[in-house]
């Protein structure tokens, strides 16, 4: 009778280890996607933050240029098209855009002479390749307006008023999780008059919604 006994015990016990690794593998399948998604989203919040700090540099750039700077954005800006990081990475003032300084006033010779050696493209953000393949396929940008003035007035580097009254703004997201309407967008605002620089999530549906500043 024992021996039946241990014969039933351990078909029993086969029998919960069976349940206990389905179950596990059915929990593991549902927290496979949302790891996924955190992972994605994480890649979306650290690209952002390379992008605010380069338009931080940017803006400390044109203080140091003492000068204004009319700066044509990648094609696609103004509207609701998705644009590649690398479009925005590979802008140079100095080509891409117009009627921007090429050398910082302060850097110039005593007869006013810009000197060769600092004549160079400023880049309108200078965080090229950091994006792995999978990030650079999927992250996504929309920027509006189309051209923007950035001027340097008592120290502080801003969008000209005169010409842009609307704010620059832009929104990075996953192409993957935006079509999935999973995922948070996030956005970078620059105002003009102030020059202030925000970063947030985009709320709201396209160019309807707002940026509103993270906590």
């Amino acid at each position: 009778m024992n021996r039946h006994a241990n014969k039933a015990q351990l078909g029993f016990s086969l029998l919960e280890l069976l349940a206990t690794i389905v179950i596990a593998m059915i929990l593991a399948m549902a927290a496979i996607p949302r790891l996924q998604q955190r992972i994605t989203q994480s890649g979306v919040d650290a690209y952002t933050s390379r992008l605010e700090a380069g338009i931080r540099q940017l803006k400390a750039n044109m203080i140091n240029r003492q000068d204004s700077c009319t700066i044509k954005l990648p094609p696609g800006a103004g509207t609701e098209t998705e644009i590649a990081p690398v479009s925005l990475e590979n802008l140079k003032l100095g080509s891409t855009g117009f009627d921007c300084p090429g050398t910082p006033l302060n850097m110039r010779s005593s007869e006013g002479l810009a000197m060769a050696m600092n004549n160079t493209a400023l880049r309108f953000v200078n965080i090229k390749n950091t994006l792995s393949t999978n990030q650079a396929q999927d992250i996504r940008l929309v920027i509006k307006p189309s051209t923007i003035t950035l001027s340097s007035i008592a120290g502080v580097a801003m969008l000209d008023p005169a010409v842009n009254e609307e704010p620059l703004i832009i929104r990075v997201r996953s192409s993957k999780m935006n079509a999935q309407g999973t995922g948070f967008e996030r956005c970078l605002m620059l105002a003009p008059m102030t020059g202030a620089l925000t970063r947030g999530t985009w709320i709201g549906p396209g160019e309807t919604g707002s940026c509103r500043k993270s906590r």
